[in-house]
């Protein structure tokens, strides 16, 4: 799925309101909200260590918004995201840029 940059920017209000939701399941019951929590910033610090070595890819591109889909799966559940996201779905992709 090619995706340009504009499409995702336009996603950035689901982005905070999925940051929303995160904020108020943590309010309830922080335990369950961050059980995902070292799983996505593992994923990310992978696209930043990838991130420091190129630049502009399209790829890296697709992946860093890919995790930020992947964030509304795993803590605004009743929201969807705008393509098909899974753990393994991200791994491939690294490797694909590797």
């Amino acid at each position: 799925v090619r995706v340009t940059p504009a499409e995702y920017l336009s996603r950035l209000p689901v982005y905070f309101q999925a940051l929303q939701k995160r904020l108020q399941k943590m309010q309830q019951d922080a335990t369950q909200a961050d059980r995902q929590l070292p799983l996505l910033r593992a994923l990310w610090e992978e696209y930043l260590a990838l991130a420091s070595q190129l630049e502009g890819s399209e790829k890296l591109n697709r992946l860093r918004w890919t995790i930020e889909e992947f964030r509304i799966s795993c803590f605004a559940q009743p929201m969807k995201p705008r393509m098909p996201v899974s753990e393994n779905r991200i791994r491939k992709l690294i490797e694909q840029i590797k």
